[in-house]
């Protein structure tokens, strides 16, 4: 930068400080700024579908569940026959003497009131049953059905996913923003 001289600068200083004199000794308005304020949405988040869950509602009934069914009561008849056959060595079974005591006995000595029987360990006759039907009848009585109560699970509604839009979310967000400058205007 090229050197000023000392008169030049002097000068210039002198200039300068009239000027301020100047301005300050007349009178000055000041217009302040303008602002306009201006509000704007702004997406936060953006809008999205949501599958939310529901589960089976599920409810407790009494079922009757049969059994039995009622019925008329069959009766069956049968005849039952005895066939006695002597064995061939009934008289050589073997056995035991058992002394057995007389209760009508009226005599002193109670060893006189006791007397001896023959007891075989087998018995003397091969016994066979035999059944034999003879058909049945209805008889007038019946059965009573049978009847019970039993807890079953049923499904009232059944389980479902459903999908649910949720929006966007936005926020307003606030600006100033200059309208007009601030100004001074100068009064002669």
């Amino acid at each position: 930068m090229p050197a000023i001289p000392f008169q030049q600068w002097a000068l210039y200083t002198i200039m300068c400080a009239l000027t301020i004199n100047q301005l300050q000794a007349q009178p000055v308005t000041y217009i302040p700024a303008e602002y306009d304020t201006i509000r704007e949405e702004v997406e936060i988040a953006p809008g999205y579908y949501q599958l939310i869950e529901h589960p089976a509602v599920l409810d407790t009934i009494m079922q009757e569940v049969t059994i039995r069914e009622s019925s008329r009561i069959l009766r069956e008849n049968w005849r039952v026959t005895y066939q006695f056959t002597k064995k061939a060595d009934a008289d050589s079974i073997p056995g035991m003497w058992v002394g057995v005591r007389d209760t009508n006995c009226i005599a002193a000595n109670p060893d006189d009131c006791v007397y001896q029987i023959w007891v075989p360990e087998s018995p003397e006759y091969d016994v066979r049953t035999f059944k034999t039907y003879l058909g049945a009848v209805w008889d007038e009585a019946t059965i009573d059905a049978l009847v019970v109560q039993v807890p079953k699970i049923v499904e009232v509604r059944a389980a479902r996913v459903e999908r649910v839009w949720m929006p966007p979310k936005y926020k307003t967000i606030e600006k100033y923003v200059l309208r007009k400058r601030a100004r001074r205007i100068i009064r002669e």
